[in-house]
């Protein structure tokens, strides 16, 4: 069995993003068996490449996408992980509603 698992969402500058990894260590010292996703913009996925406290790397369209089209793709994505996952947390990191209705249309509540 293992412990809650946890959706991080942090898009922003590569330096936020960086920032934001010590909540990822922290989560993973404290639980250690947990399922850690990190949803990031396509721009800051390669600084979480490797990261050993991260299970996964879900990117999104960085800005506004010009069609719908990587947005649906990572709701599916998104869907399919809570599906896995059906006790994780989201922790938003990201001030957005578009990533918060992202979010609840996957299942989690924010």
């Amino acid at each position: 069995m293992t412990d809650t698992s946890f959706v991080i969402v942090k898009l922003g500058a590569a330096g936020d993003v960086l920032l934001t990894t010590a909540l990822a260590r922290e989560l993973r010292r404290l639980r250690p068996h947990a399922c850690c996703l990190w949803v990031t913009s396509e721009y800051a996925a390669p600084l979480l490449q490797g990261n050993p406290d991260l299970d996964a790397v879900l990117t999104l369209p960085a800005g506004k996408p010009r069609s719908a089209g990587g947005l649906w793709e990572g709701l599916r994505r998104l869907r399919d992980w809570r599906r896995r996952h059906p006790g994780a947390v989201a922790l938003l990191a990201h001030r957005s509603r578009r990533l918060r209705l992202l979010l609840l249309t996957a299942g989690f509540t924010t």
